[in-house]
This record gives C-alpha cells, structure tokens and sequence, in this order.
C-alpha cells in the first residue's frame, strides 16, 4: 500500500506520483510494455510513457482508472487539518491491492 499526501501538491505532481505507482506494479509483475497495454487498454507507446513519467494525454480520473484495472483499490480520506496555522483541507489518498 502507498499513502500519498496531496498537500501542496499540483496535478502534475499528482500524476506524476501515481505514474510512478504504474509503473512500479508493471515492473513487479514483470509484464512487457504489450503485456502491460493490453491490461491497462492502450497502445504500448503509452505505456512507454507511463515509464518514462510523461503525464501528457493523462487525467488524474484515467491513471486512477489504470490502478483499478490493475487490481488496486483506491482510498481517498479528506481530513481537517489540526494545525493552529494552516486551514487548509487535508486529504490523503491510499493505493492498494484489493
């Protein structure tokens, strides 16, 4: 399971996470870049550039997508903040295998 905290971060920071987290399971499982686009319902090119960290042509909504048809649960927990200083809202999201 991986815990990311959103704070502070912008979408392309986002993505780029859950890009790594892809990647991450492709490799574990050992699947050629074929094998990982038929899975995840794309063309292999873009599975290179899921490994290469390009987040162009990707959505939070469809990495998120990918991580399901890849078996992962996804948790998503939004928090007030406790801290007397920031106000702002908290949210956390957890990604793991169902």
């Amino acid at each position: 399971m991986e815990i990311i905290s959103l704070n502070n971060l912008d979408s392309e920071a986002i993505k780029k996470k859950l890009l790594g987290i892809i990647s991450k399971i492709i490799g574990k499982n050992t699947w050629t870049q074929a094998c990982a686009a038929e899975k995840l319902g794309i063309d292999q090119p873009k599975v290179s550039q899921i490994k290469s960290g390009k987040t162009s042509g990707f959505s939070l909504e469809r990495l998120l997508g990918f991580l399901k048809k890849l078996d992962h649960e996804i948790i998503i927990t939004i928090t007030e903040n406790q801290s007397v200083k920031a106000k702002e809202e908290k949210v956390e999201c957890r990604i793991g295998s169902q």
